[in-house]
């Protein structure tokens, strides 16, 4: 079986103009014969501004 590659995207909707949010994104993986497991996270600060 060949690997293979996924891309995607994701919005964050901020808030107010001098908020710092802290966020994490994590990316999980299900093969069809196994349990899901984490492969890897990472954490940001997010922050906001008005339009």
């Amino acid at each position: 079986m060949e690997p293979k590659i996924y891309e995607g995207a994701f919005t964050i909707y901020e808030g107010s103009s001098d908020d710092k949010y802290g966020s994490r994104i994590e990316l999980w993986y299900q093969p069809l014969n196994g349990k899901e497991y984490k492969v890897t996270e990472r954490n940001y600060i997010i922050e906001g501004w008005t339009r």
